[in-house]
């Protein structure tokens, strides 16, 4: 095969990586099947760059697509996996919560991509609030 060949086959293979590698997903679940019709989104959270949870966290909450729908995880997990979601883009924002429920650390609102058959993980960075 021709060195153009390959490249141009190299190419179209990357450029859908290149395409999404905007932070927004990673995929790490093998490739969609068939009869897929369904995918999983794993959230994971820090807080200004640092695992674990500040003191004035207790739980974080996972709000989508605006808050239509809601997730909820101890703080300490690190991350929570959302399954069997229908494809397509969800916005997500992670906040942290204290004790009472009170948002203290919040993350940028972003969307990710959940595709069939596969298992995209999302990364959240929440910065503390005044």
């Amino acid at each position: 095969m021709k060195r153009s060949r390959k490249l141009m086959l190299l190419f179209v293979l990357l450029f859908p990586v290149m395409l999404f590698s905007q932070g927004c997903f990673i995929s790490t679940g093998p490739g969609p099947n068939p009869g897929d019709t369904t995918g999983d989104l794993v959230i994971a959270w820090d807080f200004n760059g640092q695992s674990g949870c500040p003191n004035d966290v207790h739980d974080v909450r996972i709000l989508i697509n605006g808050g239509q729908d809601k997730a909820m995880a101890d703080c300490n997990a690190d991350k929570r996996r959302l399954e069997d979601l229908a494809p397509g883009t969800y916005v997500i924002r992670v906040q942290g919560l204290d004790s009472d429920g009170t948002i203290t650390w919040e993350s940028n609102e972003r969307g990710v991509v959940v595709v069939a058959g596969g298992t995209v993980e999302a990364d959240f960075d929440l910065a503390d609030l005044p």
